[in-house]
C-alpha cells in the first residue's frame, strides 16, 4: 500500500467531513481525534485491506464485535490533518445482512464531558445514542449521510490496552464490576491503560461522589490490592470533568505524539516509583500539565525538542 496515497484519500475524506462539521456548528474545540474508521464491503475486501494496511501499520488487536471481526492498526506515519494527528485506523468487517461500501466512514473524538450534558449543549442535533449503553467505551454518534462522527471518553488505544490485559479485563468484564456499577458510569484510567506494563497493574477508577459509600463498603478502602492490580478509587462531583480525568487525557495525548525512545524513558521513571505526571513534567521541563493543553501538531513540535 502506498502510504502517501492512503494519507491523501484520508485527507480528502476528512476535508468533506469537516465541511459538514462546520455546517452543524458542533463544538469540537480541544477534542482529540483518536482514530479514523475504514469500512469494508465484504469479508474478502476486509481480508484484502488488512493485508494492504499491514504494510504501513502495526496490528494492535483483532476481535469479534457485534458478530464480525474488527481490526485496529497503528500507522507508522500518522495522518496529519489541520491540527490533528491520527495514528489509529479501525477496520471493521461488514455485519451480516448489512450493506456497506469500501472507504472511510467515520472519526471519533475524545471528550471530557458527560454525554447528556454534551447533547444538551447541542440540542439542535439528533444524536444516535444506541452505543451510549455499552458498559465499556460507550459512545454517541452524529450521522451526516454516509459519513459520521462519534464521541467517546476513551481513546481507542487506551481501550485496547485495557482489553489486552487479561487480569484487568477479567475483573472489569467477567467478574461483573462494570455491570454492577454501570449506573455510576465509572471511568477506567491508570498507567496500564496508557500502555505501560510494570510489576503491578495500575488501575484508577473515577466515580461520582454519590458512589463513595457503596464502594468503600465493598472494598473497605480507596486503595486496594487485588491479585497483581493496585486499584485506586477516586471520587469527584463530576467524574468526566474531574482533574484526574482531565490530566489523564492530557498525558495520553502527549504520549501519543512522542516516540518509542521517549516512552521508554518515561517507563524507566515509572519503574523507579515516579508518578506519570512528575515523570512527564520533568522530562518536558514544564511546571504544570496544563502547559500541554495544545493541539496534536503543537504537541508534536514541543515534544520533538526533547526526543
Amino acid at each position: 500500500m502506498d502510504i502517501n496515497l492512503f494519507h491523501t484519500k484520508a485527507s480528502e475524506f476528512l476535508g468533506k467531513l469537516f465541511i459538514e462539521i462546520e455546517k452543524s456548528k458542533i463544538d469540537i474545540k480541544g477534542c482529540e481525534i483518536d482514530h479514523i474508521c475504514y469500512r469494508t464491503s465484504s469479508k474478502k475486501s476486509y481480508e484484502s485491506f488488512k493485508q494492504n494496511i499491514s504494510e504501513i501499520g502495526e496490528l494492535l488487536i483483532e476481535s469479534i464485535v457485534g458478530g464480525r471481526p474488527i481490526a485496529t492498526y497503528k500507522l507508522a506515519q500518522p495522518i496529519i490533518f489541520k491540527e490533528y494527528v491520527i495514528d489509529l485506523v479501525e477496520v471493521p468487517a461488514p455485519k451480516v445482512g448489512k450493506e456497506t461500501k469500501d472507504g472511510f466512514e467515520h472519526i471519533e473524538f475524545v471528550i471530557t464531558e458527560d454525554f447528556d450534558h454534551y447533547m444538551q449543549r447541542h440540542d439542535w442535533i439528533s444524536f444516535k445514542t444506541k452505543g451510549s449503553h455499552k458498559l465499556f467505551n460507550p459512545e454517541i454518534a452524529f450521522e451526516m449521510g454516509e459519513m459520521s462522527i462519534k464521541f467517546h471518553h476513551y481513546s481507542l488505544e487506551s481501550v485496547i490496552n485495557v482489553e489486552k490485559n487479561n487480569e484487568l479485563w477479567n475483573f472489569l468484564e467477567d467478574d461483573g464490576f462494570l455491570e454492577k456499577y454501570k449506573n455510576y458510569k465509572p471511568i477506567i484510567r491508570g498507567n496500564t491503560s496508557l500502555g505501560f506494563e510494570g510489576k503491578s497493574i495500575d488501575l484508577k477508577i473515577i466515580f461520582p461522589k454519590a458512589a463513595e459509600t457503596l464502594i468503600i463498603e465493598e472494598f473497605t478502602d480507596k486503595i486496594v490490592k487485588k491479585g497483581s492490580m493496585i486499584i485506586s478509587f477516586i471520587f469527584s462531583d463530576d467524574q468526566f470533568s474531574s482533574l484526574e480525568n482531565r490530566n489523564f487525557q492530557i498525558i495520553a495525548r502527549a504520549l501519543k505524539n512522542s516516540n518509542n525512545d521517549f516512552l521508554q524513558e518515561i517507563n524507566d521513571q515509572l519503574s523507579l516509583g515516579v508518578s506519570i505526571e512528575d515523570a512527564l513534567m520533568t522530562r518536558l521541563r514544564i511546571g504544570s500539565l496544563e502547559e500541554l493543553t495544545l493541539s496534536d501538531v503543537e504537541l508534536s513540535k514541543k515534544i520533538s525538542k526533547f526526543m
